[in-house]
């Protein structure tokens, strides 16, 4: 095997940091999700499908605002910046299986 160029090391730090960063936010995410409820987890679900929010809403049988709740709720518990990372963070952990 052939050992890293010199200048690769900082390339190769970065992303490991990088790496231990995303398993932290993932482990995280996890612990968080123990409290989600499963209507929370639908919403989830059906925003990683690129729902909008009354498409959501439409498919689930409640109404828009009480989909921005349930997102903002969950984004909240798991530390997510938005919808996309909630997301991420979801489909990381499993839990849209």
């Amino acid at each position: 095997m052939r050992s890293q160029p010199a200048a690769a090391a900082p390339v190769v730090a970065a992303y490991d940091a990088r790496a231990e960063e995303r398993g932290r936010a993932v482990a995280q995410a996890r612990q968080a999700a123990a409290g989600l409820s499963r209507r929370e987890l639908d919403v989830i679900a059906a925003a990683a499908e690129g729902l909008t929010t009354e498409e959501i809403a439409s498919r689930l049988y409640i109404s828009p605002s009480t989909v921005k709740t349930h997102l903002h709720s969950a984004q909240d518990r798991v530390g997510a910046r938005n919808r996309v990372h909630l997301a991420v963070l979801a489909e990381r952990a499993g839990l849209l299986g």
